[in-house]
């Protein structure tokens, strides 16, 4: 099967930015221009540079790598069906209790994500952003998604933060 799998390590798989995972299958990897490092890029027109810059790798994220070996290393080691269980009790915990102080969740009723929108003032925004609540302001809902690493101490910080 030919197939080409790019992906983001940030957040999800509990790596840092600037580190991904790629595969391409054999079949398609012809195809494929194979560059040394992301400085051996000319960032101006997307191409591989010539001569030597062509060799010129640029300094890998070793920390982040790190993170992410770590990261799988422990998804792996929980089960996918163990984060994705505890994800989903955490996405019903949360929206019962936004619902419980009078805020309005908005969810597709199909979806499995744990993401899903709050409607949420600029100023519950802010003491969100002020307690270090990470979240993304939409318009006017905020976009939560919590992920097996919160705990119940987070949900409960965040009701209380959109409670006052």
């Amino acid at each position: 099967v030919s197939m080409v799998f790019l992906s983001s390590s940030f957040k999800w798989l509990l790596a840092g930015y600037g580190v991904a995972i790629g595969y391409v299958s054999q079949d398609l990897l012809p195809r494929f221009k194979a560059f040394q490092g992301w400085n051996s890029i000319d960032f101006g027109s997307g191409m591989a540079k010539t001569g030597a810059a062509s060799l010129e790798v640029g300094n890998a994220m070793f920390f982040n790598v790190l993170g992410l070996h770590e990261g799988l290393k422990m998804i792996l080691a929980l089960g996918l069906d163990h984060i994705f269980q505890k994800n989903l009790a955490y996405r019903e915990e949360l929206i019962e209790a936004l619902r419980g102080i009078g805020k309005e969740v908005i969810i597709d009723p199909n979806s499995r994500s744990t993401i899903f929108k709050v409607a949420a003032e600029k100023e519950d925004y802010q003491k969100m952003v002020a307690r270090q609540i990470q979240s993304s302001q939409q318009k006017e809902t905020v976009r939560l998604s919590p992920h097996f690493y919160n705990n119940d101490e987070d949900i409960q910080q965040l009701v209380a933060c959109l409670e006052e």
